[in-house]
């Protein structure tokens, strides 16, 4: 396998979720319920995607 195959499977969602997380954490760092909740959002989203990916890719 070649290494843009790794670094697919392997790096770029683990980017994903933890920029989903600092996005979670700079908004709720405000105090703010509804930034707060708008992070949570964001956060699942991006799992959604991530785990949907991980399903993909290990049926090919």
């Amino acid at each position: 396998m070649r290494y843009w195959d790794h670094f697919k499977r392997a790096f770029i969602p683990i980017a994903l979720i933890l920029i989903g997380l600092a996005i979670f954490y700079t908004l709720s760092a405000r105090n703010n319920m509804a930034l707060t909740v708008l992070g949570a959002a964001i956060v699942g989203v991006i799992l959604f995607l991530v785990m949907r990916h991980m399903n993909q890719v290990e049926e090919d």
